[in-house]
């Protein structure tokens, strides 16, 4: 798969910041796992985010610097729009608020994400002493967004998109579906478009 394809990069290349946040958010909702115990390279390697010390398309896309993202997709960019109203097309001015092109694909997820959940709906729920944040809603919508960064064809001419209109929120990302819908609808079917990117969001 593309998104498994070497890039002439290595791990000196990569966006530290970018790592050491994926690095942190890993000990924080699994403080246990392996990968904790081990150098941020060693990681990358065992997830094949870098094979035979060369960084993958995928693992350039989101541990990546704005440079590095660049070349390895030409006009990179998660579209995400904010509506007024409930069609794109009626739209007085089009969006109300369009995101700024972030350097790689981790900065999309939380840009995005934390927009999100301010459009959505989540009552109050304590768990133990803290509020609950692992509520359906915030799963769904968090879901929903995963989903669309691991399925996209970065490679087409379209841009994945989110609209977030009064009434509802638009997931579209570019890429024709694995196999007839009927079949997928009809089985428990996973067939991820990149699968550098899946195991990162993922693990």
């Amino acid at each position: 798969k593309k998104d498994e394809e070497p890039t002439k990069y290595t791990f000196k290349d990569l966006d530290k910041e970018t790592v050491g946040r994926y690095r942190t958010y890993l000990k924080s909702i699994e403080p246990e796992h392996r990968y904790n115990e081990i150098s941020a390279e060693k990681m990358l390697e065992l997830m094949q985010v870098i094979i035979n010390g060369k960084v993958t398309v995928g693992g350039a896309l989101v541990f990546g610097t704005e440079e590095i993202v660049n070349r390895a997709v030409s006009n990179f960019r998660v579209e995400y729009l904010e509506v007024m109203g409930t069609s794109f097309a009626d739209a007085k001015n089009r969006y109300d608020y369009r995101m700024p092109v972030q350097k790689n694909l981790y900065e999309y997820y939380f840009s995005i994400l934390e927009k999100l959940l301010k459009h959505i709906n989540i009552p109050f729920k304590l768990k133990g002493f803290s509020r609950d944040e692992n509520q359906p809603q915030v799963i769904a919508i968090r879901e929903a967004l995963v989903n669309l960064l691991m399925h996209t064809d970065y490679f087409s001419n379209a841009k994945p998109r989110i609209r977030v209109l009064s009434d509802r929120i638009e997931f579209f990302n570019p890429g024709s579906l694995p196999k007839d819908i009927k079949y997928i609808l009809k089985e428990e079917f996973s067939m991820p478009r990149n699968n550098t990117i899946t195991r990162i969001f993922r693990t």
